[in-house]
């Protein structure tokens, strides 16, 4: 009996020390994996259909995606938990949030088992702006959650934390986006037209309650554009010193900074252009979130292989094209469209790290 408990011990440790080898961390302004700097060769797939978990979800979708994303060398995705206020968790009409149903929670389990199969490491969007959207049920619920830090601190309690905690370990749950494109909230009347001392406080309570739990997985913010997340152009909505103001609370900064990029945004230059020096964002790893899949809508001539590339030789820490799937609307592209480049992408860094 002693030596059948030890033998577990032995394992259960053995399993331990693996998944800690295979956990992302962070040093710097760069992710490492075993020790060895790791760029996130990424894709959006944010969702097979709206509001998978806990919802229709279809596990083979899954399978069949992560198995597509492996063959051409990608490392991660970002997909999104809840995709609006008809997603998990349920908040009722005073704004309150339920705890996650089981089904979400069997799904995520399904989904993350995939993951870790085929190598791809999740980053899980866990809000966006489409749950404000007017024009939806329940975006009035959200509003009242938003508008309240009592709310909040029960969103925390009741979702973030539970799902921190159940993926901890796992180290293929590699980080959460608490909002996608948490902006428009504040620029569209359509999503609630927040003042962004609301969107700010969310943000910061959400990043220091993950951070009070001790949780080994990293926190950032889904940012529509560098314009929001730099000192100079509209001044960083999300840095420590914002965050950590409006909450008093001094673990309440992002882990790593996450801009997106669409055609609009050449007004202010583009991250395809610049270093993360330039923008002032060098003193924590730095991703482009979303990027078209497609290169001819990128207002100026780029190559598939140079979507990855670019901002590889310009020292981002990864990239990730919308989408690999042709999900939600636009002719944006999918992985048949740059999904070569990020073989040769893939070949390349490899090749890079065998040689030093």
């Amino acid at each position: 009996m002693k030596r059948l408990s030890l033998v577990l011990y032995t394992l259960s440790m053995l399993c331990c020390c693996v998944s800690a080898q295979q956990r992302i961390t962070i040093s710097g302004n760069k992710f490492l994996l075993h020790g060895e700097d790791f760029f996130l060769i990424g894709t959006n797939t944010p969702w097979n259909n709206w509001n998978d978990f806990g919802g229709n979800y279809n596990g083979q979708f899954w399978e069949d995606e992560f198995a597509r994303l492996e063959k051409c060398g990608i490392n991660s995705s970002r997909i999104w938990i809840s995709c609006d206020a008809a997603g998990q968790p349920f908040v009722d009409k005073e704004g309150y949030p339920h705890p996650a149903s089981q089904q979400l929670w069997e799904n995520m389990d399904d989904m993350l088992a995939k993951a870790r199969k085929h190598g791809i490491y999740i980053m899980a969007t866990t809000m966006s702006f489409d749950h404000l959207d007017n024009t939806k049920p329940a975006s009035e619920n959200w509003m009242a959650l938003l508008s309240c830090t009592q709310k909040v601190k029960q969103y925390c309690d009741t979702f973030l934390i539970p799902l921190c905690e159940r993926y901890k370990d796992n180290p293929y749950f590699f980080a959460i986006d608490l909002c996608n494109e948490p902006e428009w909230m504040h620029e569209h009347k359509k999503y609630g037209s927040l003042e962004w001392d609301y969107m700010q406080m969310f943000i910061g309570m959400c990043a220091a309650a993950i951070h009070e739990s001790k949780s080994p997985i990293p926190v950032t913010v889904g940012s529509a554009s560098v314009k929001w997340s730099c000192d100079k152009i509209d001044g960083n909505k999300w840095s420590d010193a914002i965050l950590q103001d409006m909450t008093m609370n001094p673990l309440a900064y992002l882990d790593f900074w996450q801009i997106h990029y669409y055609e609009w945004t050449n007004q202010f230059d583009n991250p395809f252009h610049q270093n993360p020096e330039f923008w002032g964002l060098n003193d924590k790893p730095c991703v482009i979130g979303e990027a078209p899949a497609n290169n001819e809508i990128y207002g100026f001539p780029i190559s598939y292989e140079e979507i990855y590339s670019l901002p590889y030789s310009l020292g981002y820490a990864g990239v990730y094209p919308w989408t690999s799937n042709g999900a939600g609307t636009g002719n944006f592209g999918t992985i048949k469209n740059f999904g070569s480049a990020a073989k040769k992408i893939s070949q390349q860094v490899n090749n890079s790290k065998s040689k030093k």
